[in-house]
């Protein structure tokens, strides 16, 4: 009996959690069927109720999604959903909507961390640099890692200075022992970086391929960070290339003002009168905040070993020339907070996005079921191993190609799909080698696997589907709004004219409004000649009467602002026309100051002008009604309010 008890509650249960899976359809717009959790998104996201507005009833919002997604459906039979603009809009919105959800959130979080960790430490470090050369083939690259793992051997018993010099065809920052300086977090590539900061003091690390070049890395030091200061120089300009006794003429310069500063000058007008860089010499020979690896060696070393606000070092050479150098303020590392958009545009640029892509197509591997094939891998490298892609060889070698690389999900990516990859990516001039070819299939595998991905994500974050499809609808809402009523009410003026007149009462108003000129005349005769023009004259002809048998080409008499005005709007209707007693506007031409009205008081609006911004919003809503119930008779529509009723 208990194990029948048992089955009924597991059945009952997995009846409840199917019922649970399902979403029913709440209504059907044509042949579009809205479920229940998309009305339930918009009604719990869209009828928050404020001050003066009650909140919606379930019923009520479901009437006023049905009309929107009615109007929407009458946008997509337009067409307006394959604009062009539209298209490209939707596009850009979902390209930025999507980001988060095509990142690993964990990795991408601990390779934050991990930035700012390594920001609280600077590393000293010297390196040898051994380029592979053009054209390179596998051989080639062999070779050089080779010779970088001898000279790494070499280093545990040699001098690692005098082996750059050896072996390097090139200085950095002038110094031919691979000096690089101190570094911080986020100042060198990522697999740099990663040396830099794993390789023990006293250390060389292994080779490390960037581009086309292995790095050897030696740590010669560690510390605390130095964080920034902020310093000002006085420079005097001495570079090898000058004779001997300009050098000293230099020299001579930055003694003197050395003394100078001895003497009791202050610092910022001994730079102001002597520096020789016109970008600081001004402003007292501040040149701002910086930290290590942003100056030269000898100016860094020279400028971070001042101890005390204030203090003054003594001249320092340089390959630019002379310097003396003050400690204007020093500051430590921000909080991780203020530090974080920063990381995040250095994780742009250094490597590490690639490492968070990597995660997540690791993860979507194993929750795709990638399947690789090694053997169709090995005959595909055989194949074109060696081969230059705009070769009729390499095309001929593709035809024979059939088999299947790996699958994921409902996908294959074939050979021929890998070779017509490496056609497009593959400089033409470059021969194939396996190597390459090993790169290029870890970048198309996750091209693919993540395009796959953003065509799921719909489906899979219903959060992201009910967003989109909100910007979707909204934009189309606009765009046939603006087709079907809001350009036609503004533009439609015998309609709108007729619409007046059918409603002419509707807008009256509650206080009376003075409808004509403020006329401004030179002086009183001026003015009798104005108004008999204005009582005799055709009310389409006043302006150009005005402008041509009154005013002059050198002299103006008269000038009149036509408007409607209800009292408190206008001074000079509140004088004349309302009979308050209120000053002269002083805004009125002081050479025209004879001033009258001319016109009417009214209190119903005569023209649809009057009341223009009222009657087109009226109309609007006019239009709107007749172009739903238009919509209504052709798109059939279907609510189920039982359903409706479920949501809470």
């Amino acid at each position: 009996m208990k194990k029948l008890w048992l089955l009924i509650l597991l059945l009952c249960g997995m009846v409840t959690l199917s019922a649970q899976k399902v979403d029913p359809v709440v209504m059907e717009i044509g042949d579009k069927k809205i479920t229940r959790s998309e009305l339930q998104y918009a009604y719990l996201k869209n009828n928050a109720s404020s001050y003066n507005e009650r909140r919606k009833t379930v019923e009520e919002y479901a009437e006023l999604y049905r009309r929107f997604q009615l109007k929407v459906a009458a946008a997509e039979r337009l067409g307006l959903d394959t604009v062009k603009a539209f298209v490209s809009e939707y596009k850009n919105y979902r390209a930025q909507l999507v980001l988060p959800y095509l990142t690993d959130k964990h990795a991408e979080d601990s390779l934050y961390h991990e930035a700012y960790n390594r920001m609280k430490e600077d590393v000293q470090v010297q390196h040898i640099l051994l380029r592979l050369p053009a054209n390179y083939t596998a051989k080639d690259t062999l070779a050089v890692y080779q010779q970088a793992m001898d000279i790494r051997k070499r280093a545990q018993k040699e001098d690692f200075s005098k082996l750059a010099q050896e072996v390097m065809d090139e200085t950095v920052n002038g110094q031919p022992d691979g000096y690089l300086g101190w570094f911080t977090g986020g100042m060198a590539v990522y697999p740099l970086e990663n040396a830099i900061y794993n390789t023990p003091v006293g250390s060389v690390s292994k080779p490390i391929r960037v581009g086309n070049a292995y790095y050897l890395i030696k740590v010669l030091d560690r510390a605390k960070a130095h964080g920034k200061i902020r310093c000002a120089h006085i420079f005097v300009r001495c570079e090898e290339n000058m004779s001997a006794e300009e050098q000293r003429r230099a020299y001579d310069k930055i003694v003197k003002a050395q003394n100078e500063l001895k003497g009791g000058k202050s610092f910022e007008t001994v730079a102001n009168e002597m520096s020789e860089d016109p970008r600081s010499a001004t402003i007292g020979g501040d040149v701002s905040w910086f930290g290590v690896g942003m100056m030269v060696r000898e100016f860094e070393t020279a400028a971070f070993n001042l101890k005390a606000i204030g203090d003054v070092s003594e001249p320092v050479k340089t390959a630019f020339g002379w310097h003396i150098i003050k400690l204007l303020d020093r500051k430590g590392i921000d909080s991780f907070e203020d530090q974080k958009d920063n990381i995040r545009k250095m994780m742009e640029y250094d490597g590490r996005t690639m490492i968070v892509q990597q995660y997540l197509v690791e993860k979507l591997k194993k929750e795709y079921n990638f399947l690789f094939d090694k053997n169709s891998w090995s005959r595909l490298v055989t194949a074109l191993n060696g081969l230059k892609v705009n070769t009729k060889d390499y095309d001929f070698k593709v035809k024979t190609l059939t088999s299947t690389l790996a699958t994921f999900s409902n996908r294959s990516l074939t050979q021929k799909d890998f070779a017509a990859y490496l056609k497009r990516v593959t400089p033409e001039k470059n021969a194939l080698n396996k190597d390459e070819m090993q790169a290029h299939w870890n970048r198309f595998v996750a091209q693919e696997i993540l395009a796959y991905e953003d065509s799921q994500l719909e489906g899979k974050y219903p959060e992201l589907r009910y967003l989109l499809k909100e910007y979707h609808d909204g934009i189309l809402l606009f765009n046939v709004s603006s087709h079907e009523v809001w350009d036609k009410a503004t533009q439609d003026t015998a309609g709108l004219s007729k619409f007046f007149k059918e409603h002419q009462g509707d807008y009256v108003w509650k206080e009376p409004h003075f409808k004509g000129r403020i006329c401004c005349c030179k002086d009183k005769q001026t003015g009798k000649i104005v108004k008999r023009l204005l009582e005799t004259a055709p009310k389409d002809s006043i302006n150009s009467y005005l402008s041509t048998r009154i005013n002059l080409d050198t002299t103006k008499y008269v000038e009149t602002i036509i408007g409607l005005w209800k009292q408190g709007e206008n001074k000079v209707i509140d004088r004349y026309v309302f009979k308050q007693n209120v000053p002269d506007d002083p805004t009125l031409p002081k050479e025209l100051p004879f001033v009258f009205t001319y016109g009417n008081v009214i209190r119903i609006p005569e023209v649809y002008t009057d009341v223009r911004g009222a009657v087109i919003t009226d109309y609007q809503n006019y239009l709107e009604e007749q172009w739903v119930k238009r919509l209504e008779r052709e798109i059939q529509t279907v609510v189920y309010k039982d359903m409706v009723r479920t949501i809470k």
